[in-house]
């Protein structure tokens, strides 16, 4: 069976990579340029499926267009809560996130990191935010420097393995 995905090495990519290694399903990924381009092809009927973040495909579910059939968090999505999680469908322990965040040179000074990371803080904290953030789907988390800096290596170290084990090559 074809998936969409927003190309090659996507995050999205990377993910059913893992579940297909997990399960032995033997899926097609079918490329595109972004997340915008995979999901209208879903939508128009010419994939059957795809892979994306919540911001992406939340919006067509709530109108109707695509029907949510798992979240890759641990935990069911606040903003979908009738979509299921993919360890609840059979894969327990199964969890892929996306997450962002703000990086600097690595030779920022101390206190300049510091100061960047405490108004991020507040920032993640300010109302607005919050509910932005709750209607796009996303859990918002800010920590520090360093717990930041664990989490790339060890998203680093993972998804390393899940490329090596796919055998995904650059094109």
């Amino acid at each position: 069976m074809d998936y969409a995905t927003g190309g090659i090495g996507s995050a999205p990519h990377l993910v059913l990579a893992q579940l297909a290694t997990l399960s032995g399903i033997d899926w097609v990924q079918v490329a595109f340029r972004g997340g915008q381009q995979a999901i209208a092809a879903v939508v128009a009927g010419q994939v059957p499926f795809l892979m994306d973040t919540a911001p992406v495909v939340l919006p067509q579910v709530r109108e109707g267009r695509v029907r949510g059939l798992a979240v890759t968090s641990a935990q069911r999505v606040a903003a979908a809560p009738e979509i299921p999680t993919i360890a609840e469908q059979g894969f327990p322990g199964f969890e892929a996130t996306s997450w962002g965040g703000i990086l600097g040179p690595a030779r920022m000074p101390p206190a300049v990191t510091t100061r960047l990371n405490a108004a991020v803080v507040r920032a993640m904290d300010m109302p607005a935010v919050v509910e932005a953030y709750a209607r796009l789907g996303i859990d918002r988390r800010a920590s520090t420097p360093e717990a930041f800096g664990a989490h790339i290596a060890a998203e680093l170290a993972r998804w390393t393995e899940v490329v090596r084990v796919a055998e995904i090559k650059p094109e």
